[in-house]
């Protein structure tokens, strides 16, 4: 018996395989379920559109495959929402349009923790190379970055509570959340 659920990852599946295929695989392979890209990724006939709906067209895309291939536990994860913003307007509407997908996704979907992300979180000094972990993510957040996060993660905790899911903050690099003790501050 597995003491977590084995999920694959959607990047498994970005390199043209179709989201139906990705669903029959995980099946024959035996894990629990899949962890999917909040919006479109690599798959075929997918694209970044960033239209109005376009995350809502790919959430139906989703769960016509699951339909056909059903999952045990399902995820989203990368990019989640981009907290880091200075716009107050574009965080607004990045919140707003994270509340409504998750509660669509938690609807319709066994949904039970979702790989979150607060917003790349990257040197404005372009000299500064990507690969330079250490001095993107948290090392250059301020109080105001924290607070950016703290304040969007209430509000869709508060949506998780009351669909019962849970959010997983991923420690990933150019996040804030990019070491064990950022995440755990953030927590």
């Amino acid at each position: 018996m597995k003491p977590f659920p084995l999920l694959l990852h959607a990047n498994y599946f970005e390199q043209g395989q179709s989201l139906d295929r990705a669903c029959r695989l995980a099946r024959e392979l035996e894990v629990d379920g899949i962890e999917f890209r909040q919006h479109r990724g690599g798959f075929p006939g997918s694209n970044s559109d960033e239209s109005p709906g376009s995350d809502l067209e790919y959430l139906d895309e989703v769960c016509r495959a699951l339909d056909r291939s059903p999952q045990k536990w399902v995820s989203f994860g990368a990019p989640g929402v981009n907290l880091m913003s200075s716009d107050d307007d574009l965080r607004a509407r990045e919140l707003e349009k994270a509340l409504i997908y998750y509660r669509r996704a938690a609807e319709r979907l066994p949904i039970k923790v979702i790989n979150a992300f607060a917003g790349i979180l990257a040197n404005p000094d372009k000299t500064v190379s990507p690969l330079e972990y250490h001095r993107h993510g948290s090392a250059i957040a301020t109080p105001v970055h924290w607070r950016q996060a703290v304040d969007g993660y209430r509000q869709l905790g508060a949506l998780a509570e009351e669909l019962e899911f849970r959010f997983a903050f991923e420690t990933h690099a150019v996040y804030l959340h990019d070491t064990i003790v950022s995440s755990m501050t953030l927590v």
